[in-house]
């Protein structure tokens, strides 16, 4: 299964508003890296989420429906 991805560039509030409701998920593990953050769902261990640190906030990829209801 493939998945669709975006990328957005978000404000540090906005990924962290983002990091807090993936962690209380619970279905995905959290890693901070150097460059930023890299969310990977645990039962595929697929990566479904990365940030990398901007200039002006973070340059955001993430599964397309990762945060709809």
């Amino acid at each position: 299964m493939k998945i669709k991805f975006i990328s957005r560039v978000y404000s540090k509030p906005q990924v962290q508003a983002m990091l807090k409701a993936l962690r209380h998920a619970g279905v995905f593990t959290v890693e901070r890296l150097e460059s930023g953050y890299e969310v990977k769902h645990t039962a595929s261990d697929k990566t479904v989420y990365r940030a990398m640190v901007g200039s002006q906030g973070y340059l955001v990829r993430h599964a397309d429906n990762l945060f709809q209801n």
